[in-house]
């Protein structure tokens, strides 16, 4: 359970809070298997330990794999996530991660969700910011064009309506390849963050390193740290194919620059 974030573990246990996309089920079962989709993705609820192993405190479920096997499928995820502690979201469900006063809620939506539910998430990012004192919020959208080299128009789009509603962080995910960053307004975007880990493919991805001011909650620094996944493991990159990475992020990114270490400063 160590082997596939071995080499990402020092990182991950040493911030405040990692989360990614859980793409799958965790369930001992395969009841309610949907038959009807090519792919189906399940472990076992043990594999809940890769993520607690690692570091990783959080997911976001929503994603079109999480119902791979219905209702039990997710319930067994969502008990299982919780009785190892580790926090989800997705669809109307939100984290709230809080540390020293200073409080961050976690939204996610899928594309085939996002029209039912945008006006809810609106009113609740509202409320959150008014009643509950949260001081960030970071959307993940689960949409695009799987492996498609450039963001698509519906992409945009959730990313100004969730910024509108008072997102303060935008990250996308589904499209399993890196897409660009723009910022809009005072806002960063990330339009899709590839596979962190999927399969044996070797395959560029990243991580987003974000630091909030300690006081206010305000973005400090938003970082693309280039990464690879090769034999079920991921790493992080240095040196020319670092470089590499982050030249091939900048070319798909509009209105900012990249430097050397991966920081992201917007220029427009």
């Amino acid at each position: 359970y160590d082997w596939p974030f071995a080499n990402m573990q020092e990182l991950f246990q040493n911030d405040d809070l990692t989360v990614v996309n859980l793409e799958g089920v965790l369930s001992d079962s395969n009841r309610n298997e949907n038959k009807d989709k090519t792919y189906r993705f399940r472990g076992p609820t043990a594999f809940v330990d890769i993520l607690t192993r690692s570091g990783i405190e959080a997911v976001n479920l929503a994603n079109n794999h999480t119902q791979d096997f219905g209702k039990q499928g997710y319930t067994a995820t969502q008990e299982t996530l919780a009785a190892a502690g580790v926090g989800y979201f997705g669809s109307r469900s939100v984290y709230i991660f809080e540390k020293d006063g200073i409080k961050v809620a976690f939204f996610g939506l899928n594309s085939t969700a996002f029209n039912g539910n945008k006006a809810w998430a609106k009113e609740e990012i509202a409320r959150l910011k008014q009643e509950e004192g949260v001081n960030a919020v970071v959307f993940t959208f689960h949409a695009g064009q799987e492996y498609g080299k450039h963001r698509n128009q519906a992409q945009e789009t959730y990313a100004h309506y969730m910024i509108d509603a008072g997102a303060d962080l935008i990250i996308g995910d589904h499209p399993h390849v890196l897409q660009g960053i723009e910022w809009i307004g005072d806002t960063p975007v990330i339009y899709s963050v590839g596979n962190f880990l999927f399969n044996s493919k070797t395959q560029d991805t990243c991580l987003v390193e974000v630091t909030l001011d300690a006081q206010t909650g305000a973005l400090k620094s938003f970082r693309f740290i280039p990464a690879l996944q090769k034999d079920c493991r991921t790493s992080l990159l240095d040196g020319a194919e670092k470089a590499r990475v982050i030249s091939h992020m900048q070319s798909l990114s509009s209105g900012v620059t990249i430097d050397a270490e991966g920081y992201v400063i917007k220029t427009s």
